[in-house]
This record gives C-alpha cells, structure tokens and sequence, in this order.
C-alpha cells in the first residue's frame, strides 16, 4: 500500500515537474518568438535604411548635378552678358562716330545746298 502511495506520489510529482517543464518550454519559445520578431524588425530596419541612404546618395547625385548646371549656367550668362555689354559699347562709339560726322558734314551739306 504503502508502495502504491509511493508511485502515486512519484507520478503526480512527474506529471507536475512535466507541467511545469512545458510551461517553462512554453515561456522559452515565446521568448524566442518575440526575440525572432525583434530581430525581424531590426533586419527590416536596417533593410530599409540602406535603401534611405541609397535614396540620399542618389538625390545628393542629383543635387551636384543641378548645382553644376546652374553654375554653367551662370557662367554662360556672364560671358553672354560681357559680349553683349561689348557689342552695346561697339554700337554706342559707331552711333557716336556717325553723328559727329554727321554734325561736321550737315553745315557742309547746308552750305551747299544755300548756293
């Protein structure tokens, strides 16, 4: 009898030892689950940074590119701007030429003209 109570005994405590086994199991593999998410996440992060800083490369790629054509382009209305403030100076001493040759050649031409 007291042999049986023994085994009874032994089994309850195997059946609870095996219990709390399984909980702790349980615990561990939540822990482990929660664990893999968070490592998910983290991949995914870093996944989706590389691809912002990919992003940013190529925009600041973009960005030099702009800044260069402006500055070519500045360039370009500075040197278009010189030959045209030139040409306007040109113009300016052609037109000033002619009218004073025309200034000494009309009391010529009047003087003529009056004989």
């Amino acid at each position: 009898m007291q042999h049986m109570m023994k085994v009874l005994k032994d089994t309850q405590n195997f059946k609870r030892n095996d219990l709390v086994y399984a909980e702790s199991v349980e615990s561990e593999v939540i822990k482990v689950s929660s664990l893999n998410k968070s490592v998910t996440e983290q991949v995914e992060n870093i996944y989706l940074l590389e691809i912002d800083q990919d992003i940013s490369a190529s925009v600041q790629k973009q960005l030099k590119n702009v800044e260069d054509r402006i500055q070519a382009s500045q360039e370009n209305l500075e040197k278009r701007t010189e030959q045209f403030e030139s040409q306007v100076a040109s113009l300016q001493s052609q037109l000033q030429t002619m009218t004073q040759t025309m200034q000494t050649m009309l009391p010529l031409i009047l003087e003529k003209l009056q004989k």
